[in-house]
């Protein structure tokens, strides 16, 4: 027995001739139909997101480098009966010297994993047809090459092919001996066979596989995707539309704000620079803070210096960073968009995953009940899930 459904979309537009995309309303009228997007989280996405974390440790390591290198003067300072000004002013040293030296790293490496955590997010994102959370059912026709090009438009040879391996062993098409593949049968005419899953058995068995052979494998696979209506190429029927940049702003704003700091600070500056000449060389620290403590009018002078200082060291930082930007976003940035064929299969793709992600939750009696065992190893192969999960339907598959 075959089972399909119908959107609600096309109910309506069948029903009261609303067009594609839109429902008819209570009371009569068609209105633009609500989708939700959702989003794949992948190993790579995951991998981002903990690396912006980790970036909080370059100022933390040039911290801790600072005060051990810089010991001996912290302790000259905290062994002269420090006041709480004394304390305060320290730390806030402390914190600009820190941010001048880690500043720049610290926001280019940032700025680089967001632009390519945001590339990722786009890659990986579709928009829901039927707005389900689970699918158990085996995903007929459809390759572990065009599942992971589903999942973030891109093809991940080494799981990818590690998920092909399976399902030819599962077909019984192949078999691994001491490190080699050896074909099982000649017959490769399987209707379930594609022209990417041929080249891929002989190139395996044939011991010709590198990676000009997995980057001609990814082509093939891209091609079927695209003949399968899941994707269609970037450009292909449709027109470019130019978003204005607005991270140009940046510099200009940059360049504003120093040029309006220097107009606020010139009146006053001779003032502030013979009063800082005017200390002897050989003053302490606490009594630099006592001095500057009983001249409130140069706190307004003193603010503006470090924000000026702050602003031209972003001006500066300004082409790297655009530079890191660019970089990340163009190495993560797909050639292909889903169809909405593709946003259909890629909730099925979804909702596997997400039975799979939350397998270990099942029950004994529900586990009992599945019997796709191959197939649902192909799918955490290729879906990325953790290796916990893997080895328990491993072991399910085993006892077949």
């Amino acid at each position: 027995m075959e089972y399909f459904y119908v959107k609600a979309a096309a109910l309506q537009k069948y029903l009261y001739g609303c067009k594609e995309g839109a429902v008819r309303q209570r009371g009569g009228g068609c209105v633009r139909e609500k989708r939700k997007k959702r989003v794949f989280h992948s190993n790579a996405l995951n991998t981002l997101t903990m690396l912006e974390r980790l970036a909080w440790l370059i100022p933390v390591c040039f911290l801790v480098k600072d005060v051990i290198t810089g010991w001996d003067a912290y302790k000259v300072v905290l062994e002269d009966d420090p006041t709480f000004e004394v304390i305060v002013a320290l730390i806030l040293l402390t914190i600009f010297l820190l941010v001048a030296k880690s500043g720049f790293w610290f926001v280019l490496v940032r700025v680089a994993l967001h632009c390519a955590k945001k590339q990722i997010m786009k890659n990986s994102t579709f928009i829901t047809a039927a707005d389900f959370d689970y699918y158990r059912d085996k995903l007929t026709g459809i390759s572990p090459g065009e599942i992971s090009l589903l999942v973030d438009l891109k093809i991940e040879p080494q799981k990818d092919v590690a998920a092909c391996i399976l399902k030819y062993e599962s077909m019984r098409l192949l078999r691994e001996e001491n490190g080699r593949y050896d074909l099982i049968t000649d017959d490769l005419t399987d209707s379930r066979l594609r022209p990417s899953d041929r080249f891929l058995i002989q190139s395996l068995c044939g011991g010709t596989y590198d990676a000009g052979a997995a980057r001609k494998w990814q082509e093939f696979a891209q091609d079927e995707a695209i003949a399968s209506g899941y994707l269609t190429r970037k450009g292909a029927n449709t027109e470019k539309k130019k978003k204005p940049c607005v991270g140009c702003l940046v510099p200009i704003l940059l360049f504003m704000g120093l040029a309006i700091l220097m107009y606020r600070m010139m009146p006053d500056m001779d003032a502030y620079s013979a009063f800082l000449d005017s200390m002897p060389p050989d003053i302490s620290f606490k009594e630099q803070v006592q001095v500057i403590r009983d001249h409130p009018e140069y706190y307004g002078i003193l603010i503006q210096t470090v924000v000026f200082f702050f602003l031209l060291l972003l001006l500066l930082g300004t082409p790297f960073f655009a530079i890191a930007a660019g970089i990340a976003g163009k190495s993560s940035t797909a050639r292909f968009k889903r169809t909405e064929l593709g946003n259909e299969m890629a909730e099925y793709v979804y909702g596997m995953k997400n039975f799979i992600h939350d397998f270990s939750n099942l029950s004994e009696a529900d586990k009992g009940q599945v019997v796709l065992w191959d197939d649902y190893l192909i799918y955490a192969v290729v879906l990325e899930e953790n290796q916990q999960i893997v080895d328990e339907i491993m072991q399910r598959r085993r006892r077949r």
